[in-house]
């Protein structure tokens, strides 16, 4: 839980910090979120015998994307 939360502190202070042709950028994600993806991952790494490991770097870089957006 610890992990999640270092995480998401060090994704919001990147996000929130850079800009990009003069918008902002704010991180809306919480530790709650990637904490719940962490226990499906693992569920789903289990059940495909780790094949599904694979994808769990991919799910991460999604789940920082649509936890992103653009301010004006």
């Amino acid at each position: 839980f610890l992990f999640a939360w270092s995480l998401v502190m060090v994704y919001g202070w990147i996000f929130n910090q850079t800009v990009i042709d003069g918008d902002s950028m704010r991180f809306t994600g919480s530790v709650f979120g990637l904490f719940g993806n962490w226990i499906k991952w693992l569920f789903l790494i289990i059940i495909t015998i780790g094949i599904y490991s694979f994808w769990v770097g991919i799910k991460l870089e999604d789940w920082k994307a649509k936890q992103t957006t653009l301010i004006n």
